[in-house]
């Protein structure tokens, strides 16, 4: 899946959930760099490499199984699938990204 497809699903999901009151950066194997910024009261999409409270890396192989309903947000992390840095409460905010 390209890119621009991913970007325009997570920010229609980030949109219309509740801030999650910090910065969550997400690295896209092989994609530019994404931090869900929820830290002025509402989320919003940051397509640079800014410091973030957590940071977490997904495989393309990964991304797409969670996006197609495949393989849970929640099973990712507890398989592994997803590698988290930093606060991991913010990590687990990705499943109300991937509905």
């Amino acid at each position: 899946m390209e890119f621009q497809k991913i970007i325009e699903k997570i920010n229609s999901q980030v949109l219309n959930s509740e801030p999650i009151n910090g910065k969550l950066k997400v690295v896209l194997e092989g994609y530019p760099v994404v931090v869900i910024d929820g830290t002025s009261g509402v989320n919003k999409i940051v397509l640079q490499d800014i410091e973030a409270d957590c940071e977490i890396y997904i495989d393309k192989k990964t991304i797409e199984k969670m996006r197609t309903g495949k393989l849970s947000p929640m099973m990712a992390i507890i398989r592994r699938k997803i590698k988290i840095k930093g606060d991991v409460s913010l990590a687990l905010q990705i499943k109300n990204f991937f509905k």
